[in-house]
């Protein structure tokens, strides 16, 4: 079966364990994918459009956009449809035609292998990109992927995000959030939403991590919310400060912290204590996200 044989020897150029059905919708002329009426736009990460606009130029506000962000999560989804599974490089050149002004995604539309494009010497740091981006776009895999293991989620979300963001800890990002929707989509796909319960996918979701630095802050986010036990009383910030800013010195990645969770290690722990905690309510949740990160760009789109 080549599930498992991809989850034993590391990940194919293709996955075939899905069909598409998930992301497909009824109308009265038929089937039909919701993600083929999704077309390129644009969206607030473009930088000819961040920031006040020109005058005469108001209608290109970031007003109404959808963040670059969501661009990529909207492309992947759009692949997994069109290839009726995780294709790497047809996901890849789908980021290229979705960012069509984005240098690292235009390197695979010009002809840059997707496997190396995100690694030296087309990407300026020696491991790849640390960064929160793959998570950033890996909810589809986690509806795609709903009835996987947590190790061929990861090799997925590897092959998914390679293109980009190489890093482990990036994967790790990517494979946790993918998971973690995964594990939620089973429950509701079994008309179980009501068993959800939070400290059991705190520890569900981390087993698709695999470098120390993200085990660690993911047991610290589930030893923190068991010792709580929910109380109403705990505060967000204070909490997620101390797993964040206040960890390890090993595990803390420059020009990253609770303020600005650059690093797919510090946003993973706040989106996973948020869920964990306002699931009930999910417009709280987003609220909350937003309040953590100061920006509807960080936290709360995952």
């Amino acid at each position: 079966m080549r599930w498992e044989r991809a989850a034993r020897g590391g990940p194919p150029s293709r996955f075939w364990s899905w069909r598409g059905r998930a992301f497909r919708s009824r109308s009265a002329e038929g089937s039909y994918s919701t993600c083929s009426l999704v077309v390129p736009c644009i969206h607030m990460g473009q930088g000819s459009y961040v920031g006040p606009p020109e005058p005469g130029d108001e209608a290109q506000a970031r007003r109404g956009m959808y963040s670059d962000d969501t661009n990529a999560a909207l492309a992947l989804a759009s692949s997994l449809v069109a290839s009726g599974g995780l294709d790497g490089r047809h996901a890849a050149r789908q980021y290229a035609e979705f960012f069509f002004d984005e240098a690292v995604m235009r390197r695979v539309r010009d002809g840059v292998d997707y496997k190396t494009a995100g690694l030296p010497p087309h990407f300026p740091f020696r491991d790849g990109s640390y960064a929160n981006g793959g998570g950033m776009r890996a909810s589809p895999l986690g509806i795609a992927f709903r009835d996987a293991s947590a190790a061929q989620v990861r090799a997925a979300a590897a092959e998914a995000v390679r293109s980009s963001h190489a890093h482990p800890e990036a994967v790790d990002g990517a494979a946790v959030q993918a998971y973690a929707v995964a594990l939620a989509a089973r429950l509701g796909a079994a008309g179980r939403a009501r068993d959800f319960c939070p400290a059991a996918f705190l520890r569900e979701a981390g087993a698709a991590a695999s470098t120390p630095a993200f085990q660690r802050r993911l047991d610290a986010v589930h030893r923190r919310f068991t010792a709580l036990r929910g109380s109403a009383e705990a505060d967000d910030v204070q909490v997620l400060r101390w797993i964040v800013d206040r960890c390890d010195p090993q595990d803390r990645r420059e020009g990253s912290g609770l303020g600005f969770q650059l690093a797919a290690v510090d946003m993973a722990p706040c989106v996973l204590w948020i869920a964990a905690r306002y699931h009930r309510v999910p417009e709280e949740a987003i609220m909350r996200a937003i309040s953590i990160s100061g920006s509807a760009k960080g936290g709360s789109p995952l």
